[in-house]
């Protein structure tokens, strides 16, 4: 679902009243995309997607974009209602919608429809039997050895007269790995003396995370599409098995995307605990500002924004049964993991 809208109270109101609500990732119900095999799900999934393309994508859609992303609106039997691409609607429209096909559901199930009141917990799953059963309650995707980090972002100051996307919050999640730990651990052992940040953690800072992502995302950046990255830190204090930090740093990126250029430049500061026996990140917190253009379909391209950052810890359960968003590309997890910037010539 857009980003915009979900930040709607009396969309996500219907939708929890009247919907199930399933999030699926279009990189592995379409195959081929972006390396995903075919599997169980995208067989199911993709006669679907043909479907909404045929008679309900704008014209032009399929033959610009070729893909499949955007929201069906779907029943247990597969059969589909309606499909919004889903950047950057109006609440009231995309709330027609809904009641639209929650209307043509009823008439065809009357004798369902009268007897179903709320949705319990037990009736969240959406399945095509014999095929596919994808439970809500689906069990954590991420090691508990991966440490999770909640980013957020918003346009400040607004535009004058801003859209509903540019208005809209950003968010994202970011992983760090127990061998980012241990790096901060051997790189900063002596209280109060700046040291770099190790590299691939802020190569993986600037080039998937402190990204425009308000409304939609910015592209990742290259190896090379890396400027600037000073990252500096510092060890603060330790406290029994607990190992604290601080760290600022200043950054600059600039690349090419199928619609010209984008670029971000920017700053942050902040702060983090790390348990010394699990080599987990128990406490984050880091505030930035950059400026961003460009790489976001969602927002004015030609425009730059002013963009401000907050991070924190994961505070929420589906942080662990979500993945970062260009983490989930199979053509870039890897490169998410262990990441370089030619810019960073230490360890």
């Amino acid at each position: 679902m857009s980003r915009a809208l979900l930040n709607n109270e009396k969309l996500i109101q219907f939708v929890k009243t009247n919907f199930v609500a399933v999030s699926g990732a279009v990189e592995l119900l379409q195959p081929g995309r972006y390396g995903a095999p075919p599997s169980d799900e995208s067989r199911w999934f993709e006669p679907i997607g043909r479907l909404a393309m045929n008679n309900f994508a704008p014209p032009g859609f399929w033959s610009k974009f070729k893909t499949y992303q955007g929201m069906y609106i779907i029943d247990s039997q597969g059969r589909l209602y309606d499909y919004k691409v889903g950047l950057a609607y109006d609440p009231d429209e995309f709330l027609a919608s809904l009641d639209r096909a929650l209307r043509s559901w009823r008439r065809v199930h009357p004798a369902k429809a009268r007897s179903e009141g709320a949705l319990t917990p037990s009736d969240r799953f959406i399945s095509n039997p014999g095929t596919i059963t994808a439970s809500l309650a689906s069990p954590a995707l991420v090691p508990e050895s991966t440490s999770i980090i909640e980013v957020y972002s918003r346009i400040l100051p607004l535009p004058t007269d801003a859209t509903l996307s540019e208005r809209s919050i950003g968010r994202d999640l970011m992983w760090i790995f127990p061998f980012d730990c241990r790096e901060m651990f051997e790189a900063a052992r002596e209280p109060g003396k700046e040291v770099r940040m190790p590299a691939r953690l802020v190569a993986r800072l600037v080039r998937f995370q402190l990204l425009n992502h308000v409304g939609n995302i910015m592209r990742p950046f290259g190896d090379k599409d890396v400027r600037v990255a000073d990252f500096n830190m510092k060890l603060a204090g330790s406290d029994g098995r607990m190992r604290h930090y601080s760290f600022s740093g200043t950054y600059r990126s600039s690349g090419a995307t199928d619609g010209g250029r984008q670029w971000v430049s920017g700053s942050i500061i902040g702060e983090l605990s790390i348990d010394s026996t699990s080599f987990r990140v128990k406490m984050f917190r880091a505030y930035g500002e950059a400026n961003t253009l460009g790489g976001n379909d969602s927002l004015d391209n030609k425009r730059a924004y002013p963009v401000v950052f907050a991070m924190t810890e994961a505070r929420h359960d589906y942080a662990r049964q979500v993945v970062p968003f260009w983490a989930a590309l199979p053509s870039l997890a890897g490169v998410y993991q262990n990441p370089s910037a030619a810019v960073l010539d230490y360890k």
